[in-house]
């Protein structure tokens, strides 16, 4: 009987530290699992937004000392908020006095982008302040300065009460709407050919590259251009990138390749002494000997200045350099399936 016993006794301690080794074993890989989850929330970075807040605009000259309130306070909560890096606010004043621009809550498009431009914001704040019916509104504009893509947020209160304590709920929306909607504020980067380098370094080394003329005809506001921007720019990026490049209308040379189109601008809208214009670019590339075309692109472009002539050249000069980052590709292609592209 002593060895019976002795025997369960054995039997009942192999099976206690089997159970245990079970539940060690489980509570172990659930550690395991805690920390590799943790370790992987850890690697997630939020995404962070250059973000402006412009000056609100005020309904009423009882609420003129509210709306700078409201924008410096905006600026403030915002500043503490994980991933929004703010624009100094000097910079910012600096832009706008530059740009000579009476800001208030309604912000143009192309006004957004030049502003976008200058101080690196890809985010702007803006917005109203009005009362209604004994009720103060705080309204926010969240403008994507590059895709004009624009998100709203509200706050209401008794006109009564502190209008500091409604600016921190709104700045609290705000930064919500942000997170959530920041990717769709942002323009997306493009994986194609889209820098001077990438080309430069895609046509390294290569011999007997094309002779190419362009010739674009360029008018602003009806008014024929002398020395057209959209001409100029597509030349010098073609030559920046090893493009062999002649004169239509002075070389005797016959080009390869010819490149012919027509730009124009138009003015678009005043505020103050600035004057915006849109422009539109269409080109057309084609290989002489055998007539073929290789490309035909289209591009628009805005651009904002005191001088207005000023302001189309540069709207068309920026739609140009797109589509000759564009075309050269496709000149590339055909380069690979034709001999006729050989100088003598």
């Amino acid at each position: 009987m002593k060895l019976v016993e002795k025997m369960k006794c054995v039997v009942t301690m192999i099976l206690v530290g089997g159970v245990m080794l079970v539940f060690s074993t489980s509570s172990f890989a659930q550690e395991v699992v805690k920390e590799s989850e943790g370790e992987s929330k850890s690697e997630v970075v939020t995404p962070s937004y250059t973000v402006a807040v412009l000056p609100f605009e005020a309904s009423g000259n009882e609420l003129k000392d509210v709306a700078p309130e409201v924008s410096l306070l905006m600026n403030t909560c915002l500043s503490g908020k994980d991933g929004i890096a703010l624009v100094e606010r000097d910079k910012l004043d600096k832009a706008i006095s530059e740009m000579e621009i009476g800001i208030s809550g309604t912000v143009d498009p192309q006004i957004a982008a030049q502003i976008g431009q200058i101080t690196g914001a890809k985010i702007l704040i803006t917005g109203r302040v009005f009362v209604v019916q004994n009720e103060l509104f705080l309204v926010a504009k969240i403008i994507g300065s590059e895709t004009s893509q624009v998100f709203a947020e509200t706050v209401s209160i008794s006109f009564k009460e502190s209008h500091a304590d409604a600016t921190k709920q709104l700045a609290q929306k705000v930064a919500r709407t942000i997170a959530a909607k920041g990717e769709t504020l942002i323009a997306k980067k493009k994986q194609t050919h889209d820098s001077l380098e990438d080309l430069k370094y895609m046509l390294e080394g290569r011999e007997n590259l094309p002779v190419i003329s362009v010739a674009i005809i360029e008018r602003h506001v009806s008014q024929l251009t002398l020395d057209p921007a959209a001409e100029t720019e597509i030349n010098m990026t073609l030559a920046s990138v090893g493009f062999p490049i002649v004169d239509p209308n002075t070389t005797v040379e016959q080009p390869d390749i010819e490149i012919t189109g027509e730009a124009f601008s138009e003015f678009g809208m005043r505020n103050g002494n600035l004057v915006s214009t849109k422009a539109r670019v269409e080109v057309k590339v084609i290989e002489r000997t055998t007539g073929k075309i290789l490309a035909v692109d289209r591009e628009t472009g805005v651009a904002v200045d005191l001088s207005e002539q000023i302001a189309g050249k540069t709207a068309i000069q920026e739609a140009a350099k797109k589509i000759a980052i564009r075309i050269i590709p496709k000149i590339v292609d055909s380069m690979e399936d034709s001999k006729v592209f050989v100088s003598e």
